[in-house]
């Protein structure tokens, strides 16, 4: 049965005076408890402890903060949970604290010895050979028992096999072929229960060491290097290399691939111990790959190698990916992006470029362990938009006949934003006897009817409004500001005015120099009867009352 060593538990709870917060009494004092009795036998055992903070009567006080700190982490730490994990053999000393009080905890690490380990754990000897055998000691979570006595040796048979207190046994040189016997080391009270098995073969060669050359290997830098290995094997007698075949493995194949022959392979960024092993013997040299990146190539994340957006706000995801010097992508690597030019695109972290205005941009992505950068300029990025529609305002419209209404354009690419420098509109009436437009937008009523569309097309894309012409009169507004600036009324021969006094408390009239209009007195807020004109031609008119009130109206066929 394994030794333990029972670890002291010490409590020491300081009390003192201390102010609170005004919603609960003062901290008078620390609890420290902890949930077992168990000491710390193994490295990276765990104890749990719970601090509560009480008060004058010592009841808890709910809602305290308690700070865990460790005299010596190297000997056991704690974490804020109040969670103590052994690192090496010592004591420590665990502090509980909060509002200037606390209590403290003594710990001591004393590794016991739960197993005794022996290598190589089976190997073929002929007889008369003399093996040596090695014994280590470790706790339950088979660390390494620091300062565990000396191993006492024995076989289970000494008839067939006798050892030495160095663990160098001596086989029976009268042992027959397929006899076994094993090396039992002992430490303390504990025996090894596996390992050192001699199994007597008269065509055995008896490995007692297996050197790796190198002995040390620099990390590789990229997938595909290789190392060609080599391995030595000896015993007590000398170089017994070329009597024996060597079997060669890899911790992490993944990491690392051997041949037959050693010829290592890097295969993955990582570590891994390569092992050319014969009968129950291996030596081992350390492989370490971490891939260097020497290039960076970016591409859409369909795999264009630039990219065009064509609406304000459209984005593109951009894919980086990092070679090392053999061609092969650097797994795992990460990237800084950046835009030689952020107003016309932008790039986010994760390599989103964004649209913001027309014009040409180059992206280049940095890996971020080195900096090394996609090639320059970047990848190009053009903004151009292209009018997916057209907005035509206003969307409706009802004019007299002979009259006039003013429409826009707008061309829009796919999200809604007005395309910069777009060709401009080529516009017409889906019947001209309603309605004609002009090359400006201005629509003329021609006749009572619709709604007509009035359609402007930009870039081949379409759209239109409704114009409705109707029947009634045109309306002037007739009031003192004709003063300052006369009124200008064009119709057609066939419609008719009406003015409409728009003053408060003005009374007008609308008289024409000779001719029509004869509107007589307007009253405020009220309108003429309709005036129709004879000919063609220009009809000066002015107001009665205030003649610097003037007008004309200008009658077309």
């Amino acid at each position: 049965m394994p030794l333990r060593r029972a670890c002291p538990f010490a409590v020491l709870v300081l009390l003192a005076c201390g102010g609170g917060g005004p919603s609960r009494p003062p901290v008078a004092s620390i609890s420290l408890i902890p949930s077992t009795a168990t000491p710390l036998t193994s490295l990276g055992d765990t104890l749990q402890v719970t601090a509560t903070a009480l008060d004058t009567q010592g009841a808890p006080i709910p809602g305290v903060g308690i700070a865990y700190t460790s005299s010596d982490a190297a000997i056991a730490t704690v974490n804020q949970a109040g969670l103590i994990t052994a690192v090496a053999n010592g004591a420590a000393t665990i502090h509980a604290s909060a509002e200037g009080k606390e209590a403290t905890i003594a710990v001591t690490v004393a590794q016991v010895v739960a197993h005794v380990l022996l290598t190589p754990l089976s190997i073929r000897v002929p007889a008369g050979e003399t093996p040596l055998f090695h014994a280590s000691a470790v706790d339950a979570r088979n660390h390494l028992v620091v300062g565990a006595p000396p191993p006492s040796w024995t076989t289970t048979d000494p008839a067939l096999a006798t050892i030495g207190t160095d663990g160098r046994a001596t086989v029976s040189a009268g042992a027959p072929d397929g006899a076994t016997v094993s090396a039992v080391a002992t430490v303390g009270a504990v025996s090894s229960a596996a390992g050192g098995l001699m199994t007597v073969d008269h065509t055995a060669v008896y490995v007692e060491t297996i050197t790796i050359a190198p002995a040390s290997v620099a990390a590789f830098a990229s997938v595909g290097q290789t190392v060609q290995l080599s391995a030595t094997a000896s015993n007590p007698r000398g170089d017994v290399t070329s009597q024996v075949t060597f079997a060669w493995s890899s911790s992490s194949p993944g990491v690392a691939g051997v041949s037959t022959a050693g010829l290592v392979t890097a295969l993955g960024n990582g570590s891994s111990a390569v092992s050319a092993s014969s009968n129950g013997v291996s030596g081992s040299v350390s492989i370490s790959v971490a891939q260097v990146v020497t290039s960076v190539a970016v591409s859409t994340s369909a795999g264009g190698a630039s990219a065009s957006l064509a609406s304000l706000g459209e984005t593109v995801q951009l894919v980086a990916t990092a070679f090392d010097s053999g061609g092969s992508p650097v797994a795992g690597a990460s990237f800084g992006w950046t835009s030689d030019a952020p107003a016309i695109a932008t790039v986010s972290s994760a390599g989103l470029v964004t649209a913001i205005a027309n014009g040409s941009a180059h992206v280049v992505a940095r890996a971020t362990s080195n900096q090394v950068a996609s090639p320059a300029p970047g990848l190009a990025v053009t903004v151009q938009q292209a009018v997916a529609s057209v907005s035509v305002l206003p969307p409706t419209a009802s004019i007299p006949f002979c009259t006039t209404q003013q429409f826009a354009a707008t061309p829009l690419d796919a999200r809604g934003n007005r395309v910069a420098g777009a060709p401009a509109p080529t516009w017409n009436s889906a019947s001209t006897a309603v309605a004609t437009v002009g090359t400006n937008g201005v629509a003329r009523g021609v006749s009572p009817g619709g709604p007509v569309a009035i359609q402007a097309t930009i870039a081949g894309k379409a759209g239109s409004a409704q114009l409705t012409v109707n029947s009634s009169p045109i309306v002037v507004g007739w009031s003192s500001a004709a003063a300052v600036t006369p009124v200008s009324v064009t119709t057609c021969l066939a419609q008719s005015v009406v003015w409409r006094n728009t003053d408060a408390n003005v009374v007008h009239s609308a008289t024409g120099s000779s001719g029509p209009p004869t509107t007589g007195a307007i009253q405020p807020g009220a309108s003429s009867v309709a005036e129709s004109f004879p000919s063609t031609g220009s009809y000066p008119f002015h107001c009665d009352f205030h003649p610097n009130e003037t007008g004309t109206v200008f009658i077309t066929p």
